[in-house]
């Protein structure tokens, strides 16, 4: 347990430079493990940190379409929609003043346009290696700056190897996990889109589209605000329409 451990005395420079690499993944974390910190029990808030490590980069690799470069994702994302909204949007043409209406793909078309470019796209990235090892890393190597900034490991690649040697069998199983959800949403070819759904950090807290996940560490109030998501949630989307099926949990900013 780590609550149980001599703690270091890291310098203020290295945390905080462990805290910007945290701060990709959202403002929650870095405003947990600084401002929140004193008025939490320490291993309420690595569990919280933890948790939330988990959820961001889990959330990604099931949404990911291409597992190269970012844009190669987003953009396929963005041919996607464009394929959803042929019929209804307006497209330049190259002639100036000269705009037509792309005509209506079948839904049959575009959901299987979807299956198999994404298919596609992950096949060819992941036969160029281990991906699996690599997400393994560089999920390790978050929750190593997690315990830097606390003060429980001295130094970066210390806390690599400890938290490898403790956890990383079911980091490595969290990804695996993922990866075959993202299969099963890549080979979804019904009228619907599954995605997993999280509560960003600063909105206000609706018991309609997520969940409390510390309530026994708080006294909920109706202005509470979400610090972070601890458990991934899951909607489907038809014609733009978000239903809930799971909803996310969070910890809130007075947990």
């Amino acid at each position: 347990a780590y609550e149980e451990r001599t703690r270091f005395r890291v310098p203020r420079d290295i945390v905080e430079q462990h805290l910007e690499h945290l701060g990709d993944l959202g403002r929650g974390i870095p405003r947990l493990l600084t401002e929140r910190r004193k008025e939490l029990e320490l291993d309420v808030a690595l569990r919280i940190a933890f948790q939330s490590v988990l959820v961001k980069y889990a959330r990604r690799l099931i949404n990911e379409w291409h597992f190269g470069h970012v844009d190669d994702g987003n953009f396929l994302w963005d041919i996607y929609n464009n394929v959803l909204q042929t019929g209804k949007l307006r497209v330049p043409y190259v002639r100036p003043r000269l705009r037509f209406t792309l005509c209506q793909e079948p839904d049959h078309v575009s959901r299987k346009w979807k299956s198999l470019t994404r298919k596609h796209s992950l096949w060819m990235y992941k036969s160029k290696g281990n991906i699996e090892s690599q997400y393994t890393d560089k999920i390790i190597s978050r929750l190593a700056d997690v315990l830097v900034s606390t003060g429980y490991e001295k130094f970066h690649d210390n806390a690599c190897y400890s938290t490898h040697e403790k956890i990383g069998p079911k980091v490595a199983e969290i990804i695996r996990l993922a990866f075959g959800l993202n299969d099963v949403i890549t080979q979804q070819l019904g009228k619907y889109d599954m995605t997993p759904s999280i509560a960003h950090y600063g909105v206000a807290f609706d018991e309609n589209t997520m969940e409390d996940g510390y309530k026994g560490f708080d006294v909920y109030t109706h202005d509470a605000r979400v610090l972070c998501t601890t458990d991934l949630g899951m909607s489907r989307t038809k014609d733009g329409v978000s239903d809930v099926l799971v909803k996310p949990k969070v910890a809130l900013d007075i947990v």
